[in-house]
């Protein structure tokens, strides 16, 4: 198929040390192809069609016509976040190389449904890279000229400025990861949007608590799609989940209405456990991994769930293995038998390296392990899916918990109080008064230097000549707290801003420090909570009108006792 192709990207590559641009080149192509739904605002998932898949064949006689030497061929499918409005679309990957350069175009094409516009493009593009004698070269994008205006500056500005950055990545040897690597993409995509249209926008509308119900309720949803799908592909529902610390409980009522029994337990009751999730079964216990199986609500558990569960992650596969069932974990802060993890292994991040001693505990143990990536906002996203080998575990499992936990001696649960230990449990009267003290000298210390405005910022002072104005009492209080004066000033950062070993009063004319406007439109209650310090303490008064100000002019800061 011919078409007319406009170049709208160009970078200059300058000649690399004993490598070429070509591998670098088809790295990035491998992260377009497999992760490009990154940039697109309209994709929720991408799949790759086999070729022995009807629309392959299809897209090949239609696109790729007879050609000698025959080119590489690949199709995508990309799935829409809003199915309603945009249509799933197919395109096709033709790879042509040669010595020195090297073309990879593709042909979008919509499925049967071509009432609704594409979700990304609707006419070719093609990358090119064109490899100069001293190893340096051109990459190049283009686009045919049908594409409308608007698809043409998508292209140029946000997909050629990552495939910029992607090419510049050095070629590795480990397997790319991607996202929902272990189930199907469309599948995911339909059972997310059916949980949230079902579910999630109800939740969000009358959510009760101070979390950010957009991200909370949508993330749970993404993890109970992903379960779902998991269960599905290996052809098996659990009988009876159970959630290892539930938290609010949402996951476990999401996974109840889409027809799974289960049951969640966590140290904590939550408030919405007795409004939204009345009629769930949510527990509040201590999760001990030695007493866990002897639990009335334990005993028909056939499906372990952890979900960011911290000091209980590496006991997973061990609760699993006396449960006889499979296990699924989102590993967060890391934590080994004994505690805290300090195994971290020379060229890895502390997370990775955890992760590595985490699929070594699995594999010890005798389960079946897989690891995937969650689409969800978090950093700490990647999970570990263990399954019970046909075979069953080895007989000597308990042989094998018991070496692997022999230097532990005894698990120590969670307690119900945690006690804070980063000064914000000190008292109240005494947190003002030091706030005050600190404050005042900041105000009158020494030579101010003035920013824009009237507004009077005072000075800028270290923090060791800040400590000596504390009393005896209050450093022990600090002290006690595991905590010091930075921990403190830290603490207060509506009054004051902490820059490299020096204090000074935080100017809330500061551009990051403005609130985001349509964010806290949205949210005009929540953001009036809290007393406005410069308001009530700063003898200029706060530098911000009432309106633009994060904090409440009208709420009186309590007196000091």
């Amino acid at each position: 198929m011919q078409c007319h192709l406009l170049e709208v990207g160009r970078k200059r590559c300058d000649p690399l040390e004993d490598a070429s641009w070509i591998p670098r080149f088809r790295n990035m192509l491998e992260i377009w192809f497999k992760k490009g739904k990154s940039v697109s605002s309209r994709v929720r998932a991408i799949d790759e069609v086999t070729p022995d898949h009807e629309m392959f064949e299809q897209l090949k006689r239609k696109f790729a016509p007879i050609a000698d030497p025959e080119p590489e061929l690949r199709v995508r499918k990309l799935i829409p976040k809003e199915p309603k409005v945009y249509g799933v679309t197919y395109e096709l990957l033709i790879v042509k190389s040669s010595a020195d350069a090297i073309s990879a175009t593709f042909y979008p094409s919509l499925s049967s449904d071509e009432s609704l516009p594409s979700c990304q493009l609707h006419h070719p593009y093609q990358l090119q890279f064109q490899e100069d004698a001293d190893g340096g070269g051109n990459f190049l994008l283009f686009a045919s000229d049908e594409n409308s205006e608007q698809q043409l500056k998508w292209l140029t500005k946000k997909v050629f400025s990552a495939l910029e950055r992607w090419i510049d990545i050095p070629v590795s040897s480990a397997p790319m990861e991607t996202t929902n690597a272990l189930i199907s993409g469309e599948a995911f995509a339909s059972t997310y949007l059916q949980l949230k249209d079902d579910y999630g926008r109800q939740l969000c509308e009358i959510w009760p608590e101070s979390t950010d119900p957009s991200k909370f309720v949508y993330e749970d949803c993404a993890i109970a799609a992903y379960l779902l799908e998991t269960w599905r592909k290996r052809g098996k529902m659990p009988e009876y989940f159970l959630d290892l610390g539930c938290g609010n409980g949402l996951l476990v009522y999401l996974l109840n209405k889409a027809g799974v029994p289960g049951a969640g337990i966590d140290l904590k009751r939550r408030k919405i456990w007795d409004t939204l999730f009345k009629d769930t079964q949510l527990y509040e216990d201590v999760v001990d991994p030695r007493t866990i199986q002897g639990k009335p609500f334990a005993q028909k558990v056939d499906y372990l769930i952890g979900n960011h569960t911290d000091e209980l992650t590496p006991w997973m596969p061990v609760m699993a293995a006396r449960f006889n069932c499979d296990f699924f974990v989102i590993p967060c802060c890391p934590f080994d038998f004994g505690g805290k993890f300090n195994g971290k292994m020379a060229g890895r991040s502390t997370y990775s390296s955890y992760l590595q001693y985490l699929s070594m505990v699995n594999a010890v143990i005798g389960f079946e392990m897989d690891r995937d990536r969650l689409p969800i906002p978090s950093t700490k996203r990647k999970c570990f899916i263990g399954a019970i080998p046909s075979g069953g575990l080895p007989s000597d499992t308990e042989a094998t918990i018991s070496q692997l936990t022999q230097n532990v001696a005894t698990f120590v649960p969670r307690p119900k109080i945690q006690k804070n230990s980063n000064c914000s449990d000190i008292p109240v009267e005494m947190r003002k008064r030091i706030a005050l003290k600190l404050f005042d000298y900041l105000l009158t210390g020494r030579a101010a230097t003035s920013t824009s405005g009237q507004w009077y910022q005072g000075s800028q002072v270290a923090l060791a000549e800040l400590f000596k104005l504390l009393t005896p009492e209050e450093v022990d209080c600090l002290r006690q707290q595991h905590g010091g004066l930075q921990t403190f000033i830290k603490n207060h950062h509506d009054v004051f801003h902490a820059v490299q070993g020096t204090v000074k009063i935080r100017d809330y004319r500061d551009a990051r420090w403005r609130p985001n406007r349509k964010k806290f439109n949205n949210a005009p209650n929540y953001r009036k909570k809290a007393p406005c310090w410069m308001a009530a303490h700063h003898p200029d008064g706060c530098p911000l009108e009432e309106k633009d100000c994060l904090f409440n002019h009208e709420v009186p800061f309590q007196p000091l006792c």
